[in-house]
Parts: structure tokens; C-alpha cells; sequence
């Protein structure tokens, strides 16, 4: 046996559906690859033609950063089919791609688009068609019953895992209901799992403190150049998200011109995560470390705030930034994510008597209830200091 390259991966062959040395289904990803071609056996000329009845070759590139993954022609189905499309037993001639363009013309954020359209690759997976067909009757409310049950006991799923996956699977049902190839919600009877969902993890003041003492410090130790680089740009990194509250994309999707700073104030337009922006201002102390990075950033042609020090000057990856923000959390002995200093951002706001409509529009909440669990964690705190009367 032998690991799957990138092409393997990503670029199913058109083999034909009985050769024994053809990939695990049209969309499999599996984490081992077929075994090694007998030399003995002539093995057919792959030309990257398509041909047979199920020849709707995929054709998936790896999408720059910050951009979804596009499925192109990927069907469910052979297109050809003559099954009805409502039969018990007939397949849907659909495809991915159309899909996920359907989500797109919805105003999705991107990230939701590329959730969605993995969710149901799994579902399809688990169903167990193969060869990219997908059965009329793979999603009915059985089956997503015994999905469920599946989810939870088996691979120990959390309730938001079947949640937003179910929240997938009515998407998907919508769009085929839209799009004529079924006429009625076979899992409208379906409900999601009620969560019990505890309270958003924030950092205290002492614990904000000690971070900036950490990245201080790293500037303050920095022995050359490069070291010194690396220590204002992180240092203007932990400052940014724990004074703006913008995601970890969001801060990576950052560019030169998105950044706004004068002497007694400062902005930065955020953009990216949907068709919508929003303009969110800076502090003095945000305003300070991002100055103190922009004047020493390396000229390159990227025009990203935050660049490698290296590698070119590219733009940091949302895993190179948590990397970075968990370095610091070591230096002070803090457990922090970028996510930890967002719930800490809006439950400050909010502690110092904010509105929510404020604090959701400064956060990016399309719904206020994502703002409110924050209130519900003030109450509980009021609530226990009145028990200590």
C-alpha cells in the first residue's frame, strides 16, 4: 500500500468503474492509497478523456487562500440516465458545483459554502454510493435518523456536529427542492439536538496583562533583525484581536489599504468572510502596535498586513497566525486562542454597558442570539455573586 499523492487526491482518474487500480469513488479522499499496479497487467492509457456511462471527469483545484473550493462538474449521477428523477430507484443528475454556486448566490460566507459541500460529500460517503451516484432515496428521514445515531454513539459526535450537519442536509434538500428534483422535505420531521451550550471562554485582565508582558518582553529580548520582526508583528497581532474582536480570517484577510491610522485614531474595514463589510475601529493601543508594525513590515508585493518574515513576505495562514497567538500563551502561562480574545472582546463591551445591537455590529453577528450568549454568562455571574450575600 502506498499514500495517495496531491494528483491522487485531488484529480480523480477516469479509469473504468471494474479496473481494480481506480480510486475509492469520485470524491473519496482516503488517507491510503490502491496498491501499486502490477507490471504484469497492462494497465489501460489514462489520456484525460472521459468516457463510459459515468465519465463526468472531477476536476478540483486547490483554491488560493481565502477562497473556497470549487467543485467543477463533479456528478452525483450519470447525467445520461433515464431514471426518473422521483423514482425509488432512480439517481439525481446533479452535480457539487451546482450546489455550491446555488449557496454562493445566497450570500453565504465563503467558509459556510466550503462546510456545507464537505457535510454532505460525508453524508454521501456514509450512504454508500459509489462511483459519484447519489440514490433519490439516500436522504430520507430513516436514514438520517440512522445517521444521527450514528454521529453521536459511534464516532462520539458532539449535538452542534449533527446540528450543522443536518442544517447541510436541509440546505442540499432546498436546493433540490428548487431546482425540480424532488417536491417534497423528506427530513422536515427531523429536529436538531438541543445543546447545552456553556458559557464563552474569556480571558481575565491579569491574564490579558501577563500577554502583553509576554510579547513585550519578546521584543524587548530580540537578538537580530529577523527575531525582532517576528516580535512586533506578533506583538501587533495579540493586539489587534484582543482590541477589535475580529476573527482569526478576518486578520489574515487584512490588506495594506484596509488599514486606517492617524494620530488620534484609527480603522480597519473588514471584509471577506461575506458580500458585506463593516468598519471597525482601533484603540490607542491597537493603533500604536499596528503602527509600530506597518513602519518596519517588509517591502514585498503582497499587500496582506500581516506577512511572513520569511517565505517571500506571503500572507499568514489562519494556522500560522493561532501558531503565533499559542506562542505567546506559553510565554505567559495563558491557555488563549484567537477565538478566547474575540469572546473576551465582546463580553468586556458588553460588561461596560454596551448595547447588543452595538456590540453585534462590531462583532459582524448577522443574528443577535450569537451576541446574547454573552448576557446569559453575565447573569450567571450576577447570579452567583448574589448567592455569596
Amino acid at each position: 500500500m502506498i499514500r495517495t499523492s496531491a494528483w491522487q487526491r485531488y484529480h480523480t482518474t477516469c479509469l473504468p468503474v471494474n479496473d481494480p487500480h481506480r480510486p475509492m469513488g469520485r470524491f473519496s479522499i482516503p488517507s491510503i492509497g490502491p496498491t501499486r499496479p502490477n507490471p504484469s497487467v497492462e494497465q489501460p492509457e489514462r489520456t484525460g478523456e472521459t468516457s463510459g456511462p459515468l465519465a463526468a471527469q472531477i476536476r478540483r483545484k486547490r483554491a488560493p487562500t481565502g477562497k473556497t473550493m470549487r467543485y467543477t462538474d463533479a456528478y452525483f449521477s450519470d447525467p445520461s440516465s433515464n431514471s426518473s428523477p422521483n423514482g425509488g430507484s432512480g439517481v439525481l443528475p446533479i452535480t457539487l458545483g451546482r450546489y455550491q454556486k446555488w449557496l454562493e448566490e445566497q450570500n453565504k460566507s465563503p467558509f459556510t459554502v466550503r462546510g456545507y459541500v464537505r457535510d454532505i460529500e460525508q453524508f454521501r460517503r456514509w450512504s454508500g454510493s459509489s462511483n459519484g451516484s447519489f440514490p433519490v432515496d439516500a436522504i430520507s428521514e430513516g436514514k438520517v435518523r440512522i445517521y444521527r445515531a450514528y454521529l453521536l454513539k459511534e464516532r462520539n459526535a458532539k449535538p452542534r456536529t449533527f446540528n450543522r450537519k443536518l442544517a447541510a442536509l436541509r440546505s442540499f434538500v432546498e436546493w433540490l427542492q428548487e431546482s425540480g428534483a424532488i417536491d417534497q422535505d423528506p427530513i422536515r420531521e427531523i429536529n436538531m439536538i438541543r445543546e447545552e451550550r456553556g458559557a464563552p471562554r474569556c480571558i481575565t485582565n491579569k491574564e490579558k496583562k501577563a500577554l502583553e508582558k509576554a510579547t513585550n518582553s519578546m521584543v524587548g529580548k530580540a537578538s537580530n533583525n529577523h527575531d525582532l520582526l517576528l516580535a512586533i508583528r506578533d506583538r501587533a497581532l495579540l493586539y489587534t484581536l484582543a482590541n477589535t474582536g475580529v476573527r482569526l480570517a478576518e486578520v489574515c484577510a487584512l490588506d495594506m489599504s484596509d488599514v486606517q491610522i492617524s494620530a488620534v485614531k484609527g480603522s480597519l474595514r473588514i471584509r471577506n468572510l461575506s458580500l458585506s463589510k463593516r468598519v471597525v475601529p482601533l484603540n490607542e493601543q491597537a493603533r500604536k502596535a499596528l503602527k509600530g508594525w506597518v513602519d518596519v513590515r517588509p517591502e514585498t508585493q503582497s499587500q496582506a498586513v500581516f506577512i511572513a518574515v520569511r517565505s517571500g513576505g506571503s500572507r499568514l495562514s489562519r494556522r500560522a497566525v493561532q501558531c503565533r497567538i499559542s506562542k505567546i500563551g506559553r510565554a505567559a502561562n495563558v491557555n488563549i486562542t484567537a477565538h478566547v480574545l474575540r469572546h473576551t472582546v465582546a463580553r468586556r463591551l458588553l460588561d461596560a454597558g454596551e448595547e447588543l445591537e452595538t456590540v453585534a455590529r462590531l462583532l459582524g453577528h448577522r443574528d443577535l442570539n450569537s451576541t446574547r450568549q454573552y448576557i446569559s454568562d453575565i447573569e450567571n455571574d450576577l447570579e452567583k455573586a448574589v448567592n455569596l450575600l
